[in-house]
């Protein structure tokens, strides 16, 4: 029997290699392969590995070891270094003899002087007398390596505007990896490269030019923005991964040139990748430090402003549950689903390490050029579904700078939302997103906290998809997880209020409502200069509604409606929704202690109905009859409400009794109404609380406010006042205070006759004035129209007067 012969070695097949490739090209990335010059396996089997695999400037790089499906036999193999362009060309092309590829580039050769004697082809001196100056200046070990990539620079120049669209681009890819390999080594000179890199761009330039003129060309500028990419990027990844090359030998021209020839690049996330090199290598320059107004602003602010006009053009639109995943972008920064969030994240780094290194006042004054150029193209956009999403993406950059405080990112908010009729404001789920990724990005919150958050308003808007409800479910994930309870024995570790043992319960909740308080007046202030303070009665009807079945604590409408501050009408209405929505008999009101602060501003306030201070204490029943209210109103236990709510009701209603009294909107007979109704709810109170003086006091002012002014007064209403005064001060007193009121009548009635006296008198008075200038008036009519002066006139008149008077006297003599 024959033992069969072992296989000493393994034999690769072409096959086997073709499905490792495969397995290599769908498991790598295109953009990883390009510039890899790692020796390898396949570089020993040059007509296996190059040859037979594909076009030798566009061949994947050698695989690592898990790639292939059938060991290598590595003990036998050379590799030899990349070979320069002009020298691969040629074995590399196994085009048949006569076609238009193999004879444009026989002509190419001849035409350079490649691969002839120097007495046949005289290379241009020009380039010769640049590559003799960049060669006697570099390294003695790098001059062929420089000397070789020269030449294809060369090369490349003259090829640009003579291969076919198939051709550049592998040419250029090629051209790119050998400038990257060449900075990033440091052979290539600083004075030098602007140089090269202003060759390669006018060799695009001259092939833009060409293929604009032939009319059987489409699309050129999108093939030549592609080129540009790839020079470019090559340039500043470079520069940015280099850690010898001597960037401060560069001059400021060749930085505004390449920042020229990157703001005019097509928007779209290479570019954006690309922005945060960019900005680390321009910030050494001086006046981009210094923050004034130069070229680098201007070619900041055009490349922003393309990435904003293509991202309100993005097609198609994403629909709603793609805008859901959008939204939840804004937190997971980085990996984003979205084109928009993954554009957004690239200049969001660029952003925030321009931001660390300026000052303050140029901070806010970038900040305000970009905010009012998002403006801008929002208002050139005729889609709102275009600007609601360029709005959302530029906040959520903004949310996720360092260095952008709050009250810039309201700014920005109210900014991009004002001066717009027809635009939707940001919805509940947006303000959650972008307040939530804030706080994050400004370390706000705990890591561990922050994710419990993060986990628990993923799950409540995965519940209740309502996009009314999202702000309710931010406010509740943002209270259940404020501050992390653990036991000494980490037997119970949560967030629930209930869970903690009631012996530590008030001091952890103070805590708890400390840090939500400090979070949630965010909100409240975001929502107080988008105008917008009612979505929170909104959301909270939306989350408690039928169709969600939501349902919310009275604690956390409490530390709500405390958090807002000073928006009392906030407090208001979350009151009234408790009071009247969720209560249920049989339990305690809405906490007074809320309104203790702005009991005030609540009870003088002319906008609000004069009763809503009763309404929001939890008085209803008592006191409905005599207010005039009908139906809708709760039981009134406010007689089996805790001690300290019976304490705060007590200051509010003892101060509302004086409060009521300067409310100038209201009635004689209201502001009576409820300066008693103040003393009735204290007087029901028993001995423990019993009337102050201040109530008696503003009840009386109220009482006497029309014999003040001199009126009558109400006689009902005094009497009333007396009546009130003897039950509280005895029989005596309300004898005396109606003794007072009549004696204080009387008086009236004498100054009122007195003041007819006297109106009759300076009646009188007038009329002789009035007399008197009747006459005078007369004497000048007279003098006017007939020539006789009032001194005459009286002299004859006094003269005749004297002739009667004496002839009278004659007369009665005889």
């Amino acid at each position: 029997m024959t033992s069969r012969q072992r296989l000493r070695h393994n034999v690769i097949a072409n096959s086997m290699l073709a499905s490792s490739f495969e397995t290599y090209r769908l498991l790598s990335k295109p953009l990883a392969r390009g510039a890899s010059h790692i020796p390898g396996p396949l570089e020993s089997q040059w007509r296996l590995g190059r040859r037979r695999m594909g076009f030798s400037l566009q061949c994947p790089p050698t695989p690592p070891p898990w790639a292939f499906t059938a060991p290598f036999d590595l003990s036998k193999w050379r590799w030899d270094p990349p070979k320069s362009l002009m020298n691969r060309i040629g074995p590399d092309l196994t085009h048949a003899s006569g076609t238009s590829l193999s004879f444009l580039v026989g002509s190419l050769k001849e035409s350079l002087g490649l691969g002839a004697s120097s007495s046949q082809h005289a290379a241009d001196d020009s380039a010769s007398t640049h590559r003799e100056g960049i060669e006697s200046s570099v390294a003695p070990g790098s001059s062929g390596r420089v000397s070789a990539f020269l030449e294809d620079v060369e090369l490349f120049r003259a090829m640009a505007a003579e291969v076919d669209e198939n051709m550049i681009m592998p040419l250029t890819e090629e051209i790119s990896n050998k400038l990257y390999w060449h900075i990033f080594l440091g052979d290539l000179p600083p004075e030098d490269l602007p140089q090269v890199v202003e060759d390669l761009y006018k060799a695009l330039d001259s092939r833009l030019v060409a293929m604009t003129a032939n009319p059987g060309m489409k699309a050129p500028e999108k093939a030549y923005e592609g080129q540009s990419l790839l020079i470019t990027s090559a340039i500043i990844r470079a520069l940015s991964d280099s850690r010898v090359y001597p960037q401060y030998r560069l001059t400021d021209q060749f930085w505004y040139a390449l920042g020229e020839r990157f703001s005019w690049l097509p928007a779209g996330d290479d570019v954006c990748n690309l922005f945060a090199p960019f900005i680390s290598l321009v910030l050494h320059l001086v006046n981009v430090r210094e923050g004034t107004e130069n070229l680098f602003e201007k070619q900041l602010m055009r490349l922003l402003r393309h990435q904003f006009a293509l991202w309100v053009s993005l097609s198609p639109r994403i629909e709603a549950a793609q805008n859901q995943d959008a939204q939840e972008d804004a937190l997971d920064w980085l990996r984003p689903k979205t084109a928009q969030m993954r554009q957004a994240w690239g200049l969001g780094r660029g952003l925030s390490i321009l931001m660390d290194r300026v000052s303050r006042d140029n901070r806010l004054r970038l900040l305000t050029y970009i905010n009012r150029m998002v403006k801008a193209v929002m208002t050139q956009s005729p889609s709102v579904t275009e600007k609601c999403e360029l709005r959302y993406t530029w906040l959520a950059t903004l949310a996720h700078l360092r260095r952008v405080t709050e009250f810039e990112l309201i700014e920005a908010a109210c900014l991009l939302s004002a001066e717009e009729p027809n635009l939707p404001p940001l919805n509940g789920a947006e303000i959650g997103w972008l307040l939530l990724a804030q706080w994050h990005s400004r370390q706000f919150v705990e890591s561990d906290r922050f994710w419990g958050v993060y986990k628990y308003y993923r799950e409540e808007r995965r519940r209740i998809p309502d996009e009314s409800a999202a702000l309710t479910s931010f406010l509740k994930a943002v209270y259940y997880h404020n501050i992390l309870y653990q036991s000494p024995d980490s037997t119970v570790v949560t967030y629930d209020v209930s869970e903690v043992p009631k012996s530590e319960r008030s001091e952890w909740v103070k805590t708890q409502v400390a840090l939500f308080n400090a979070e949630a007046t965010t909100v409240w202030r975001l929502l107080g200069a988008l105008g917008r303070m009612g979505d929170v009665l909104v959301s909270l009807e939306a989350y408690t509604s039928p169709q969600n079945k939501g349902s919310v604590g009275k604690h956390f409408l409490e530390t709500l409606a405390e958090s807002s501050t000073q928006e009392y009408e906030a407090k208001i209405d979350i009151a009234e929704f408790f009071n009247f929505e969720l209560r249920r008999p049989g339990t305690d009101e809405f906490s007074p202690c809320i309104f203790e602060r702005a009991a005030r501003k609540i009870v003088l306030d002319t906008k609000l109905p004069p009763d809503t201070i009763w309404r929001c204490l939890g008085l209803y029943s008592w006191i409905g009859d005599m207010l005039g209210f009908r139906g809708g109103y709760a039981e009134d236990r406010s007689h089996y409400s805790p001690h300290l709510y019976k304490v705060i009701r007590h200051r509010i209603i003892r101060r509302a009794a004086t409060w009521f009294t300067q409310r100038p909107d209201l009635s004689y007979s209201q502001r009576y109404r409820h300066v008693y109704l103040c003393i009735l709810l204290l007087k029901r109170r028993g001995k423990e609380f019993s009337i102050p003086p201040s109530a008696l006091k503003a009840l009386y002012t109220v009482a006497v406010e029309d014999l003040k002014a001199g009126r009558w007064g109400r006689t009902r209403l005094l009497l009333h006042f007396c009546r009130l005064v003897g039950e509280v001060h005895g029989p005596d007193a309300e004898r005396d205070c109606r003794l007072a009121f009549s004696l204080w009548r009387r008086r009236l009635v004498r100054l009122q006759k007195l003041q007819e006296i006297y109106q009759h008198n300076q009646q009188s008075q007038e009329i002789q004035e009035l007399e008197t200038v009747v006459k005078t008036t007369q004497r000048a009519l007279m003098e006017r129209h007939c020539g006789i002066s009032v001194i005459d006139t009286e002299l004859k008149e006094t003269e005749e007067e004297d002739r009667w008077i004496a002839e009278n006297a004659e007369v009665g003599e005889g």
